[in-house]
Parts: structure tokens; sequence; C-alpha cells
């Protein structure tokens, strides 16, 4: 295999669904459960090493490595995934900034241990809509309309939106964590690229979401309103992505690069960034970062947390399994020449950037 090839995918993952056309999720579902064993024996046979297979979850999954380093994802019958992939390819063509800055942020947060629904952080997915919403409420990123989309992409209307921000990706990185840090109102504000404008949970719009807790960062998923992405969060991962934001904020304000970033800093004592003992805080991990809800996990309590008035009544249910957008705003790991590059152009660019007020 070409050492350039698995330098820039190494430690990247890739999420496939296999969907029968016009034929009911139910149907379905049991006619891939019928073969299983062709399936699997097909991956073998191509040289994909399966290593777990889960095919009593509502969307079931099969966990493979391809070249003995990939991961994929490969999902039956997941179709709420292929609308998600096309509002996320949509943004991507219609802002080239946000394409990057979605790399950008998912680099960040795998770089500072942020990242992976495993370990109970946010999903990559999250983190993709978190820079939506930021573009969105601080720099005037268009809101594409959901009900504009279905499986087979975008309609007429809004195919060729084109939008474009005038500051380079370093200033955006900084300022999305800024937002984070310093304006997001955090556990009353919901990130809702759906809405595009800042509104806090207690809005009708938001009175199908579940809270789990108000307290909490709320991310609603665009198509399945209901769900929202902190249900793989735990709490002590959630306050270490608070403390993440801030000093990656101070960071680069004193012109910086953030420490996760920095391949010159020294090694520190990484026993602050790493889960507890005790495993995940609160909850069971998902499968993947990128498909955190495949199985369901655990019921968290939300004490006292009422519906409200002509809102469906909540349940103590799981949230549905993860809609996964499939290859959108994939991080590809550089290769060491490239990633040094990167590292010098965006330090240059904080440097610059640094004496300057960025208004958010």
């Amino acid at each position: 295999m070409n050492v350039g090839f698995r330098g820039i995918w190494q430690d990247s993952d890739l999420d496939l669904t296999c969907v029968i056309p016009n034929v009911a999720v139910a149907a379905a579902l049991e006619i891939f459960a019928e073969k299983r064993q062709v399936v699997l024996s097909t991956l073998e046979a191509a040289g994909i090493e399966v290593f777990q297979e889960i095919w009593t979850a509502r969307v079931p999954v099969v966990k493979m490595k391809f070249a003995g380093f990939l991961e994929v994802d490969l999902t039956f019958q997941n179709n709420a995934a292929l609308v998600n992939t096309e509002l996320l390819k949509a943004y991507s063509n219609m802002c080239p900034q946000l394409r990057e800055l979605g790399i950008a942020v998912k680099r960040w947060a795998k770089a500072a241990g942020v990242c992976g629904a495993p370990q109970g952080h946010l999903s990559s997915y999250s983190f993709t809509l978190m820079a939506i919403y930021f573009m969105q409420t601080c720099h005037g990123l268009p809101c594409l309309p959901t009900d504009a989309f279905s499986e087979d992409g975008p309609a007429p209307n809004v195919r060729n939106w084109r939008w474009e921000s005038p500051l380079p990706v370093p200033a955006l990185l900084m300022q999305f964590c800024l937002f984070y840090h310093h304006e997001f109102q955090w556990g009353t504000e919901v990130v809702s690229p759906r809405m595009g404008c800042r509104m806090t949970i207690r809005e009708q719009c938001f009175s199908w979401l579940e809270t789990w807790g108000e307290s909490r960062l709320h991310i609603e998923d665009p198509f399945i309103l209901e769900r929202n992405l902190n249900c793989v969060l735990g709490s002590w991962q959630e306050g270490r992505l608070r403390e993440v934001l801030q000093e990656s904020a101070l960071a680069m304000i004193s012109g910086k690069l953030p420490r996760c970033l920095d391949s010159t800093a020294n090694a520190e004592d990484t026993a602050s960034t790493e889960t507890p003992a005790s495993g995940v805080a609160d909850k069971t991990p998902a499968l993947s970062s990128d498909a955190e809800d495949l199985q369901k996990p655990p019921v968290k309590d939300s004490p006292g947390a009422a519906a409200s008035p002509g809102s469906p009544a909540r349940t103590s249910r799981a949230p549905e399994p993860s809609e996964v957008p499939v290859t959108v705003l994939r991080l590809q790991e550089p290769r060491e020449d490239e990633k040094e590059n990167e590292e010098k152009e965006m330090k240059r660019m904080i440097e610059l950037l640094s004496n300057r007020v960025l208004c958010l």
C-alpha cells in the first residue's frame, strides 16, 4: 500500500449505509438479517476485517477495518443519514470556509481528546453542527431550510446558494472557541442549525427536544427534532470540553496555537484529559464517534422537567438511533510535512490577528 495514502487516512473513519430503495425499513432489515452470512462472506473475501456485528440494534451496524487501519461503520436502511448528508454537503458547497472550519474544529477536538462518543464525548457530527450554528449566529451564514432536503438531495431552490466569509479559517477557529466559551448561553441556548438564530430551550419550537436536564449543552438534530445530541455526553466530559474551549481561546488570543495543535509543545501529564478510571462518567458509551446512537444509551432522568403546554408528553425512553451523516466534512489526517506546514500557517495567521479586536 502507498505510504502517502496511509498517512492521509490514518486515524480517519468512514460511515456507509446500505439501502434497499422503496422498501419499508422493517422489511428491509429482515432481508438484511437473512442475508447476513452472504454480507459477511463478501466483506471478508474483499480483505475487510469484520470485528463487531450488532444486528439487533434498531439500525444494525457492522464495524469493520479496511487495509488494517481505516475503520468503517456499515449500517443498514439508515435512510435519515442520507438526508443529513445532503444537508451538510449543501452547507459545505455553499461556503468553502465552513467546510475548512469543520475540518479544523474536528482536528482540534480530536487532538484535545474531547471528540468520540465511545469515550462519552460529543461525536464529530455534533461538532460540525456547532460550527454551522456558530457561522449562522456570528457571521450571517444563511440558514438552509431543512424541509428542502430529501434522500435524493436538495430542492432546486437551495441547490445553488453561495456565501463566503471574509475571515480566514484560523480566525474563525479562534472565534469558534471564544463563542462557545464566552458568549454561548450554556444550559439554556440550543445549538440549532435548523433555526439558525440564538434561542433558548424554552421556545415553543424546541418543545419536542429531550432536555436531559436543562443545565447541559443542548444540540438539536436538524431532522429528528426530539433528539438532543447531548445524549452521549458525560458530565465529566462536558466539563472537560468547556475547559479546552477556554484554554484554546486564551492561547489563540495571545497569538499562540492551542497546545493540543502545537506539535512542538512539551508533553504534559495527560491524566487530566483522560476519562476517569471508573469508565465513561454517566452513561454507556456508544458505538463510534460518528455513529453514536446505534445502541441506545441508558435513559437520563430529568426530575422536574415538564412538557410545554400543547407539546407531547415526554417519556423516559432513550433517544432514537443516530442518523449519521455519511462521508461529509470528514477530517483527513495530513502527512507529517503537510501537518507541519498547516501548523506554521495557522500560527502565522493567529499572530497577525492577535492584536485585532475580532467581533463575535
